[in-house]
């Protein structure tokens, strides 16, 4: 479905936690079309991302969120490429990925990001780095200790 009245797409939606939070201005996608389903069992409106493509028109959204997303995906060039191309110019992408305790606690992780890949991985696809923010406290040695710590990265289209 192409949708144009959310500002905010959520790219790896999962379970919708972010969309419950968020159900006026936020679209889910994701690539398991059970969790798909199971969004919209509950009213949130998500879309099943298929063939590598966003379920969108060019150029569609202000904002977009991967959060705790792009360390599964061993290859995230389709993925970049494809936000890139539904976000509208200047606008905004956040990235969240764990740090090296939470990165090490799930098997599927992929690949490990940080301030020295992540910044050039994304200028590649033409994105900027803005800032970023440290989750829950911004304490580097934090990041061996706590699963549940997150960098998030800010980046302008």
């Amino acid at each position: 479905e192409r949708n144009l009245t959310y500002p905010c797409i959520d790219i790896g939606c999962g379970i919708g936690d972010f969309l419950k939070f968020s159900k006026k201005t936020v679209l889910g996608v994701d690539i398991n079309n059970l969790l798909v389903d199971q969004c919209q069992k509950e009213g949130l409106k998500a879309g099943l991302i298929s063939n590598n493509k966003i379920p969108s028109n060019d150029a569609a959204y202000n904002a977009a969120i991967l959060d705790n997303v792009l360390e599964h995906i061993s290859n995230p060039k389709h993925i970049l490429q494809e936000t890139y191309r539904i976000l509208r110019p200047n606008a905004k992408l956040i990235i969240g990925v764990p740090g090296i305790k939470g990165y090490a606690s799930d098997s599927d992780h992929q690949i490990y990001y940080d301030d020295q890949n992540i910044i050039p991985l994304l200028n590649q696809y033409s994105f900027s780095f803005e800032k970023k923010i440290i989750m829950p406290l911004p304490l580097k040695s934090l990041t061996n200790v706590l699963k549940i710590y997150c960098t998030y990265y800010v980046f302008r289209k």
